[in-house]
């Protein structure tokens, strides 16, 4: 048994939270987790496809605290670690086996988890941060007419460091309007630049994310919060449009952090705070590629209930205006009204307007066919019977385009009956899963469900007649 079976969705809810862990289960049903593997020391090893590919590392601590390591530009625990062990708990209960990882797994070098030699083309942490410890004593040895010689010599032979020093200078005096100029100019540059459209084996997108991050950090630091803002939404098109040509394995960490540090001025600009908390809203649809997790995050933030509560009609107002899906195939118009009206029930939910929220969903879910999001909220009001009649009607739909799969409302019903502690109900829904698809995992389950209520001996000759005939024990 594996040290990791014990962990569950509320443990990992726990470990993450509640937003990075549903995301990172939508990362493991859209089946981004690949080339799965154990290290030799019972870690999980694995690739996440995100906006880019992540090498990811779960494991266990000294202190047994659950801990990872992802090649993502996250500081806390993130969506592709959650993706990692949801998919190893789905291997198990499937009864899959998982591979093991080598010792000189190239995951590891990424991670610089290996403790052997470094490799030069994954790791950046070679000589340059001991040269830059060796030579400070000879920089604290030098007088002030030397070491400003050097800085002289030094800025001549490099036209970076003398940029960054004129940046410096206009920002301690006040004057940020060439460092916003030369920031612009650089942002036009990503977009413009057309070299990743040619010829791959001659030329490369030239864009440096590093010193793009670096001014606008700097530009944060001399409080251009505003300035920054409204930098942000031409940094991200610009972004945007370099991975829809094709060139996302140019999007590297520096670039994900310059977008952080745009969803770091929304805290300092002087906009009203509901005009931040739309600002974010705004980047997080546009945002096709992941790019916006952060001003996510700054959504999932305490914010006061006079703010949501306006933010919430300002979007109930868009939502009016949003064109109605003409049919059940209308996938775009769908999902851009499901993606809407999300935000608006957090919203709603976060400003005690609660007893909106169903009736939105009732409304959408007639255009949408967001049936799923009004069972799961009728269920969370334990309007259980409503919700039931919900997942009955939508069995009769099981099989029309866009209709729920009949598992998926199964295992709503099975919530309910939980929530109910019907176990004679769970133990004849956990006989039906396992005709729908046996297996090992859903044999088990079914059996603990039946000894709960006594009924497992019967049960389980139905269920052996039902494996040798191929014939359901019940009409």
């Amino acid at each position: 048994m594996s040290k990791f079976d014990n962990l569950n969705r509320l443990i990992l809810s726990n470990w993450a939270g509640d937003t990075i862990t549903a995301r990172g289960a939508d990362y493991q049903h859209q089946g981004a987790v690949e080339d799965f593997r154990i290290t030799p020391e019972g870690d999980l090893l694995a690739w996440v496809n995100g906006s880019r590919r992540y090498a990811v590392l779960v494991y266990f601590d000294n202190n047994g605290e659950l801990q990872s390591e992802c090649a993502c530009t996250c500081d806390f625990t993130c969506k592709h670690a959650v993706a990692v062990i949801l998919d190893y708990l789905v291997k198990t209960r499937q009864n899959l086996p998982v591979p093991s990882a080598s010792t000189d797994d190239k995951r590891l070098r990424l991670l610089n988890i290996m403790d052997d030699d470094h490799d030069p083309e994954t790791d950046d942490t070679s000589a340059s941060n001991g040269g830059a410890l060796d030579i400070e004593p000879i920089l604290k040895s030098m007088t002030k007419s030397q070491l400003t010689q050097f800085v002289v010599e030094m800025a001549w032979r490099n036209p970076e460091i003398a940029e960054e020093l004129k940046d410096r200078q206009s920002l301690k005096t006040g004057n940020s309007k060439a460092l916003i100029g030369r920031l612009r100019r650089e942002i036009r540059h990503i977009a413009d630049s057309r070299e990743w459209q040619s010829d791959w084996e001659e030329t490369r997108f030239d864009v440096d994310f590093g010193k793009l991050y670096r001014k606008l950090q700097a530009l944060l630091e001399a409080g251009e919060a505003d300035e920054l803002l409204a930098l942000g939404s031409e940094l991200i098109q610009a972004l945007t449009d370099v991975i829809e040509a094709g060139a996302e394995e140019e999007i590297d960490s520096d670039a994900y952090n310059c977008v952080n540090v745009i969803a770091q001025a929304l805290d300092h600009s002087s906009l009203p705070q509901v005009d931040k908390m739309m600002r974010a809203f705004e980047a997080i649809t546009a945002d096709g590629f992941d790019l916006c997790d952060t001003f996510s995050d700054y959504l999932h933030r305490e914010h006061p209930a006079t703010d949501w509560s306006v933010m919430a009609d300002r979007l109930l107002e868009r939502l009016k205006k949003l064109p109605v899906p003409v049919s059940g195939n209308d996938y775009h118009r769908s999902d851009e009204r499901d993606r809407l009206s999300d935000w608006i029930i957090h919203a709603l939910e976060r400003c005690e307007r609660e007893a909106e929220v169903i009736p939105l969903c009732e409304k959408e879910a007639g255009k949408t066919g967001s049936y799923l999001r009004l069972i799961t909220k009728l269920i969370e009001a334990k309007r259980y019977g409503d919700a039931e009649r919900w997942i009955n009607k939508r069995m009769e739909s099981v099989d029309k385009p866009g209709a729920e799969s009949r598992a998926v409302l199964r295992s709503k019903m099975l919530e309910i009956r939980r929530l109910e502690e019907n176990w004679q109900a769970v133990a004849a829904l956990k006989a039906e899963g396992f005709t729908g698809s046996p297996s090992i995992s859903a044999f088990k389950e079914c059996r603990a469900a039946c000894e709960k209520v006594n009924v497992w001996q019967q049960v389980r000759a139905y269920l052996l007649t039902y494996l040798e005939k191929a014939s359901l024990p019940w009409k």
